[in-house]
């Protein structure tokens, strides 16, 4: 093999954004510049003043001051290493097919995105360490690759060749501040194995129930690829060394073939943003009523674009906190906590995905906005009965017994 087609590549990566770096660093600036701003006051006053009375007095605002920022300063610190511990955890992550549920807003696509990124960061590391001990052996005249050789070149040179984040797929948008690409598109063709998955792939397949549905459990004759999913989601270790996390609102609305294999079922529970700018809220708060009092265009064009990048910083600052409750197999809870465990996720993340991406999907999309108003305080009884089961018509019932 020539050296040209072994020589290996290196990715370009790139800093954060300006913006967003600042964000992640706002809290630390602010605590210690509070910490300095009391405790060197503090300090003097004790000097210059001479009766003990008059030290005490003066020192204990500025003391409890200091002492506030330096406890603010701990659980920032407490919250960024919990994060980078977890974040070295995903890149090793042993499981190979996950499943995050729970109700809208709890943050199961979030903690799913950072957690594909990180497993997708340690794959990444992964691939090029073996390829790196591969590429002497290339270099021999008449090697003949195994087939573990032939999973990693292929794999590493379609990487190296492709303008995609290493090795991360998604079905949902998503895009990498770091890099500065976005993912792959993983769609179902991977798990129905009619597409090959690059090897050590990592993958996101959000809302999977809508495609992977508990009706693939009636495809006995494989004919919309049940059984195939099934032993694909069984092997993708040993098919590819593939990893994904699916997310689905409630468990049972998922394909029992993905569901009976999962390593890990875990239902999110809790979702509270914390260690946010109180200060920039509160100053936002005051302008915002302001323009929205006003509403001119004057100032939406001299002001609007400043206020919009104003919303998103204060949005980008601080954590998220997320409580779950992990799973095995047979209901099994494998977190140790009561009430569950708590995972603390960084506001601004070096990558971002589209939370909305299924909108599309919205049939009445394009169909004009047509809404009908209440002329009085009762409900009419046709309305009203529409909405109770005893009322269903007689047709959909009959369909029912026929289901079953």
């Amino acid at each position: 093999m020539e050296e040209i087609q072994i020589k290996a590549k290196k990715i370009k990566t790139y800093r954060l954004p300006l913006i967003d770096r600042f964000a992640i660093n706002y809290n630390s600036f602010k605590y210690l510049l509070l910490f300095l701003l009391n405790i060197v006051p503090t300090i003097i006053l004790i000097l210059v003043f001479l009766s003990e009375w008059q030290k005490a007095l003066i020192s204990i605002p500025f003391a409890i001051l200091s002492i506030y920022a330096l406890i603010r300063s701990l659980m920032l610190l407490r919250n960024k290493s919990k994060y980078k511990n977890w974040a070295k955890k995903m890149e090793k992550n042993p499981d190979h097919a996950s499943m995050f549920t729970g109700s809208p807003g709890m943050g199961k696509t979030l903690s799913a995105a950072h957690a594909v990124y990180w497993m997708a960061v340690g794959s990444w590391k992964k691939l090029q360490w073996e390829y790196f001990k591969l590429m002497r052996n290339l270099v021999k005249k008449d090697y003949v690759m195994t087939e573990d050789d032939r999973e990693i070149y292929e794999s590493y040179n379609y990487m190296i060749n492709h303008k995609g984040i290493p090795l991360l797929g998604s079905n949902t948008p998503f895009y990498s501040k770091k890099y500065r690409r976005f993912a792959y598109k993983l769609g179902p063709s991977y798990l129905r194995q009619e597409r090959r998955a690059p090897f050590r792939l990592v993958g996101l397949y959000d809302e999977i129930g809508t495609v992977f549905n508990f009706e693939l459990s009636n495809d006995k004759t494989d004919t919309n690829k049940g059984l195939t999913i099934s032993d694909m989601v069984r092997f993708c270790r040993q098919h590819a060394e593939f990893r994904f996390i699916g997310t689905e609102q409630e468990g049972g609305n998922m394909y029992k073939g993905i569901r009976n294999v999962v390593a890990r079922y875990r239902e999110y529970v809790d979702f509270e943003a914390i260690l946010k700018p109180k200060f920039l809220t509160w100053i936002f708060d005051i302008l915002q009523k302001h323009f929205i009092k006003g509403m001119k265009l004057s100032a939406s064009i001299a002001f609007g674009g400043i206020m919009d990048k104003f919303e998103k910083f204060i949005d980008k600052v601080g954590f998220f906190k997320l409580r779950y409750k992990d799973f095995g197999r047979k209901d099994n809870v494998l977190t140790d906590k009561k009430g569950g465990e708590v995972l603390y996720l960084p506001c601004c993340a070096e990558f971002i995905y589209d939370t909305r991406a299924f909108r599309f999907a919205y049939e009445a999309r394009n169909m004009p906005i047509i809404m009908q108003l209440f002329e009085d305080m009762k409900l009419a009884s046709q309305e009203a009965s529409t909405f109770l089961r005893a009322s269903y018509p007689k047709e959909k019932e009959e369909q029912k017994k026929k289901g079953k």
